[in-house]
């Protein structure tokens, strides 16, 4: 399998620091240590279903906060 990155984002971190979040083939890593420590890493579909899940919260927040009361 060919070797995919794609940046997602690039920003600083505290104590002069970058901060990295790099998807890399099936896994997303995140990195705020410039390396020092090591990335944290989970799976691109473990990501997904987060992200699924969290949009639906949103979705049903919304459908929440514009029905009309019932008084």
């Amino acid at each position: 399998m060919a070797h995919i990155t794609t940046p997602v984002i690039k920003t600083k971190a505290k104590h002069y620091r970058d901060a990295y979040l790099t998807l890399m083939n099936d896994q997303v890593h995140f990195d705020c240590s410039d390396g020092e420590y090591g990335s944290i890493t989970v799976s691109l579909s473990q990501l997904e279903e987060a992200i699924l899940i969290h949009k639906n919260k949103l979705k049903n927040e919304n459908q929440t906060v514009t029905q009309p009361r019932c008084d």
